[in-house]
């Protein structure tokens, strides 16, 4: 992709040709898998995969297995494989503070409902209770002092002190900094699975991997057959591995060496080019593209924009618990 005087020049992988006065690069930041960087690896003789990698015909039938890393994508797996009797050991460098929220069911005729009918979803869409939610967190995390961040702050921590009830697990899952400091969980259940006999947290961190499982760093031998990495991906690759050459031939690998910057969706030495996340630049694309004024790059979230998505409305209602805080 190459800028031309007052346009961008586009080629795909399979040669065709285009052009575009504004290209959206909806490509999306979670594609590129992190693998943690662990002595020993390699050497583990079970199965390791990270979580978006995942091999679904293995059958974890009567398997050990260890899942490093608790952010959403850790919390869940646990929460899933825990609550389905498998023996599990939970590897977590840093606690988190998790926010309650009920688990909101549908019917299958709520639906049917739902693919028929776009009112249908209406009162359960993000679109009225986002703005109030945003500036919850928005004053909270600017102002550590406001009554926001307390409120924040207090829901999780009595959520911890009421869902807990051995108090060294209790401490164990208790984190050392404020709520909001790092992105909240949210999980209604994770705390219950926590506490089953199948499930066990591991907080003193890994000192190495061998063939048998997990050495953390009290000594202690974790015995696995699985290894399930839930260990985020590299956000920065998010326009890679395209090729983009801005004003001058600049290079944008050249421009972002040292880490991805922008000032909002664009960069001086790029025009036009509206780095934006996949799920609004794909909006953006379907509301432009009689005009022929953008060009999107949906390679990977086409999918997601043509069919009604039923974990998407379940996230939204959820997050209305959160108007509490509001009010």
């Amino acid at each position: 992709m190459v800028w031309s005087g007052d346009h961008w020049d586009i080629e795909t992988k399979d040669g065709h040709k285009d052009s575009a006065h504004v290209a959206i690069m909806a490509t999306g930041v979670l594609h590129h898998p992190k693998i943690p960087d662990i002595k020993g690896l390699e050497s583990f003789a079970g199965r390791a995969m990270h979580t978006a990698q995942w091999d679904t015909a293995i059958d974890l039938t009567g398997k050990s297995i260890g899942v490093i890393g608790n952010g959403s994508t850790g919390v869940q797996m646990v929460t899933h494989l825990g609550k389905h009797g498998h023996d599990i050991v939970h590897f977590q460098r840093s606690p988190q503070w998790i926010m309650p929220h009920p688990n909101f069911e549908y019917s299958e005729e709520d639906k049917a409902r739902f693919r028929a009918s776009v009112e249908a979803m209406m009162p359960f869409a993000m679109t009225r209770p986002i703005e109030p939610i945003s500036a919850v967190f928005t004053s909270g995390i600017t102002d550590f002092d406001s009554p926001q961040i307390h409120e924040i702050e207090e829901i999780c921590r009595n959520f911890l002190e009421n869902a807990v009830v051995d108090p060294v697990l209790r401490e164990k899952l208790r984190p050392t900094y404020k709520a909001a400091c790092k992105r909240l969980i949210y999980s209604y259940d994770y705390y219950s699975v926590a506490q089953m006999p199948n499930v066990e947290t591991i907080v003193s961190g890994i000192k190495e991997i061998v063939p048998e499982g997990v050495i953390d760093n009290d000594g202690i031998l974790h015995p696995l057959d699985i290894l399930a990495l839930a260990t985020g991906f590299h956000t920065d690759r998010f326009v890679r591995l395209i090729s983009i050459k801005g004003l001058n031939g600049r290079d944008i690998e050249d421009a972002w060496a040292e880490r991805c910057a922008a000032y909002g969706h664009l960069h001086p030495r790029f025009p036009e080019p509206s780095l934006q996340r996949a799920k609004f630049a794909c909006r953006k694309l379907l509301v432009d593209r009689r005009s022929r004024t953008a060009m999107g790059i949906c390679r990977a979230t086409s999918g997601s924009v043509s069919s009604s998505n039923a974990s998407g409305i379940v996230a939204s209602k959820a997050a209305l618990t959160i108007m509490k805080i509001v009010g």
